[in-house]
């Protein structure tokens, strides 16, 4: 006996579709739950067998992960500053103490050893032709004269003359020549008014306060730049600065190992 199959009609049908359609619901719920625990963004596949493609849920995001990447991206770009502001200010305390050794430092340790004492005028003399001032920059450079100061001091019960400079600037540039002043103004007659105006301040001074080498005496300064406190503020802020960039580099090197510049092109 030849067996049909059971007759199909609109009831039966709707009635399958709705329980299809109820078992769909169950199961799409119980999907979304289960991704917002495990963080997913695809249903399961016993879901999918529902829909003809790959079906797919909204991305869950929770509050406290937005928060924490949040935090997380702000704490790179603070590491990143902190970085690069320590290396900046490694850099530049370091090109700084190496101008001003060249600037301060070494005129203060050769200026250290003149010591002060009475000075007397004796005489003054032009030596040799204008110097041409040192201004590279400018072919039209202007001269002054040199002019050579001789001046007297007693020292342990004995009298002795050197040639005066007024500065250790000057001395350093002319101590062969041995021009007590160097005036370098744009025009030569302003020059020769330093020069002259210089001399005759030394020549009407009965005595004056002059400053004598120990070891070369014949050699006086009439004035000294550097005094104690110019030398310590020479060397004690940029080193500070260097000193405290620098542990705070390798305080946050041995913290974050760098790993904020994994991702990027660049060296610190």
């Amino acid at each position: 006996m030849t067996k049909y199959p059971p007759k199909v009609t609109p009831s039966t049908m709707l009635g399958s579709a709705r329980i299809n359609l109820h078992n769909f619901h169950i199961l799409a719920n119980e999907a979304v739950r289960d991704s917002t625990q495990h963080s997913t963004n695809t249903l399961p596949d016993y879901i999918c067998v529902f829909c003809p493609n790959p079906c797919s849920v909204p991305n869950v995001v929770h509050p406290g992960s937005l928060w924490r990447s949040r935090s997380q991206t702000c704490r790179e770009h603070v590491l990143k500053v902190v970085y690069l502001t320590c290396a900046t200010v490694i850099t530049t305390s370091f090109i700084v103490e190496c101008i001003l050794l060249h600037l301060v430092i070494m005129p203060y340790r050769h200026e250290s050893g003149f010591v002060p004492t009475e000075c007397a005028y004796v005489r003054a003399r032009i030596a040799g032709d204008a110097i041409r001032c040192e201004n590279k920059c400018s072919k039209d450079r202007s001269s002054f004269q040199c002019i050579r100061i001789t001046v007297a001091y007693r020292k342990q019960d004995r009298n002795y003359t050197a040639i005066l400079f007024d500065n250790i600037a000057t001395y350093q540039h002319y101590h062969q020549l041995g021009c007590a002043t160097s005036s370098c103004h744009r025009q030569n007659a302003a020059n020769r008014a330093s020069v002259q105006h210089f001399h005759n301040m030394i020549r009407q001074s009965a005595t004056f306060t002059c400053y004598i080498h120990e070891d070369h005496v014949n050699e006086a300064l009439l004035h000294k730049f550097y005094s104690p406190i110019t030398l310590f503020n020479t060397l004690f802020w940029p080193l500070s600065l260097l000193t405290s960039s620098g542990l705070l580099l390798a305080a946050v090197s041995f913290y974050d190992r760098c790993r904020v510049w994994a991702d990027a092109n660049i060296v610190v």
